[in-house]
């Protein structure tokens, strides 16, 4: 029998399958032996053998991250209660073994589940055990799958990692006194995002007396991005305003998926050290912004997304907003609904010192527009050194029309780097 066959080693680490200290041995020999052992070794990670306090191989120990992905709402609906309970299950075991992760990502979508709240507690909670029991959790990413009756959960695991979290990403959010208790206790935390709340659910138990805790100026944020829809809401600007009274000696980056005229007001009394600034906005609030980018002396990069569809444009007021942009800006991207004619008379108007430009959205693709562009790369010459276009990839470039070719032929002479950009609605994160 010969060592180096891949099917003979098989058997040979199959019968050693309840030898853990000697699969771990063979696990180190070389590459093949290791992709054989691994499987075997990673069949049970979480089952110990009674007795032995000091196994060689105790793959729990090593888990530094872990994502909990969504489970398909049929299977959900399959599997019950039952499939809840044996879920369950696993977290808490979990619990028990495994308290170094530094990493932990959960996404389990409430309306997924079929499944009315109180059947999901025990999910609530060998969940919260989860995050509890680790010694220094640095990044959590999860979603709201809680309510109010299980909140105190989730609010006292937070608040047993809030002093090692450095990223916390809460998606489908609604409940704003969870952060506001914990937000004090986050002394190492750089990063803070909501997104994707769930329509028309708010926290209706908004509870203000935490509120003065969050008075002073010591939460050491740079980068919070509240990507959500709801600011009409008050419960969602006031956490907001807290937000940024609290880290305005820190906070270098600044997403909103709305502004408001007290947000802008806040900003440019508690926020002036700003480099990353992306909000969407409303022709209303033109005036304000003005002011605002004028009072930003740090500012490098601003996304500026306008949706005002049934509204007619103001021209003067978009000369007034490029006249505004402060000449430290070197990266502006914007997604507008302008006219191409507009758009030429805005670009016109902003710094020289724009090096990198970023067209947010589709519409770019007409060929008025284009020209509209070129025309602008043109006067730019040596000025600008990158252009970014939303869903160009040069793969794509045997199917797109002549008058794209030709424009991007000529803009290609002048600009050194042509290239696909992101979303506007994705984080810059101090890009």
């Amino acid at each position: 029998m010969s060592l180096k066959n891949p099917d003979c080693l098989e058997v040979i680490f199959e019968n050693l399958k309840d030898e853990v200290t000697t699969l771990h041995s063979c696990h180190l020999v070389n590459r093949l032996w290791c992709r054989l052992t691994t499987p075997i070794l990673w069949r049970n990670p979480l089952k110990f053998t009674s007795g032995r306090t000091n196994a060689t191989y105790q793959s729990s120990k090593r888990l530094r991250t872990i994502r909990i992905l969504p489970m398909d709402g049929c299977q959900w609906k399959e599997k019950g209660i039952d499939g809840i309970v044996k879920i369950s299950n696993l977290f808490t075991t979990m619990s028990k073994h495994v308290h170094d992760l530094q990493h932990l990502f959960i996404d389990i979508n409430e309306r997924s589940t079929h499944l009315v709240q109180h059947k999901l507690f025990p999910l609530v909670k060998s969940i919260s055990s989860l995050i509890e029991s680790q010694n220094s959790l640095k990044v959590l990413i999860i979603n709201q799958f809680w309510d109010c009756s299980t909140c105190y959960l989730i609010e006292y695991a937070l608040s047993r990692q809030a002093p090692s979290l450095i990223y916390l990403e809460i998606n489908e959010f609604y409940n704003y006194n969870v952060i506001l208790q914990i937000l004090p206790l986050c002394k190492n935390l750089e990063t803070i995002k909501f997104s994707h709340p769930v329509p028309l659910k708010f926290d209706r138990t908004f509870d203000s007396t935490p509120l003065p805790l969050l008075t002073s100026n010591n939460l050491p944020i740079k980068n919070f991005y509240s990507l959500m829809d709801n600011y009409n809401h008050d419960i969602t600007l006031t956490t907001t305003e807290l937000i940024l009274r609290m880290s305005n000696r820190f906070l270098q980056t600044l997403s909103l998926s709305k502004i408001t005229e007290t947000l802008v007001n806040t900003i440019t009394k508690y926020c002036s050290q700003l480099t990353h600034l992306s909000f969407v906005f409303h022709t209303r609030e033109i005036k304000s912004i003005c002011s605002l980018l004028s009072s930003l002396p740090s500012l490098k990069h601003l996304i500026l997304i306008h949706y005002d569809l049934n509204q007619p444009t103001n021209d003067y007021l978009f000369y007034q907003l490029a006249n505004s942009i402060p000449n430290t800006l070197t990266h502006l991207g914007f997604d507008f609904e302008l006219s191409p004619k507009l758009l030429n008379v805005f670009l016109s108007h902003c710094p020289h010192s724009i090096n990198i430009l970023t067209f947010h959205g589709t519409k770019w693709y007409r060929e008025d527009y284009l020209s509209g562009i070129v025309k602008y790369v043109e006067k730019k010459r040596n000025g600008l050194k990158e252009l970014r276009i939303e869903k160009f990839k040069r793969s794509d470039e045997a199917f797109l029309p002549l008058f794209f070719l030709n424009a991007l032929k000529d803009a290609k002479k002048i600009i050194p780097v042509i290239k696909d950009s992101s979303s506007a609605f994705v984080p810059f994160f101090g890009e």
